[in-house]
């Protein structure tokens, strides 16, 4: 879709840390002539570059260090472009979710405390604004300094 609406002068590159989703997406593309595909760990570099958007669709929130992944975005991004992320809300925002969690809890019970993940990524990490607009916030301060020195 990215592909379509960049046009055939613009080009798309994708990236995603696990080589099967890299391979599916090559597959998917094949007949797409201005995409490609990367596999790469956005939290040590961003391939290629500058870019003028960055987009991700419900990848973000699994970066380990945030932070860092997006100072590494914004490094890639080319003067005024612009970064949009996809992310989920919190899991009581889509019931969904909560309601499979709430049946599974019936059957099983409440699992031990130190049974289960209770931060760092996945897939309502980023669904507070103001933790997302802290970390955002931190990749621009660090930026500007950068750009002082």
């Amino acid at each position: 879709e990215l592909a379509r609406r960049v046009g055939p002068t613009g080009h798309v590159t994708g990236v995603d840390a696990a080589s099967r989703f890299v391979d599916a997406a090559r597959v998917e593309a094949a007949d797409v002539p201005n995409v490609s595909f990367e596999v790469a760990d956005i939290e040590a570099a961003v391939p290629g570059g500058p870019y003028d958007l960055a987009f991700s669709r419900m990848g973000t929130m699994f970066f380990a260090r945030p932070v860092i992944a997006l100072r590494n975005v914004r490094a890639a991004l080319a003067p005024r472009g612009r970064l949009c992320m996809v992310v989920w809300r919190s899991k009581a925002a889509n019931t969904f979710l909560q309601e499979a969690e709430d049946a599974v809890r019936e059957i099983l019970g409440t699992p031990a405390k130190g049974d289960h993940l209770t931060c760092g990524p996945g897939p309502f990490s980023m669904a507070s604004p103001d933790v997302v607009g802290d970390q955002l916030h931190q990749v621009l301060v660090r930026a500007d300094q950068h750009h002082v020195e």
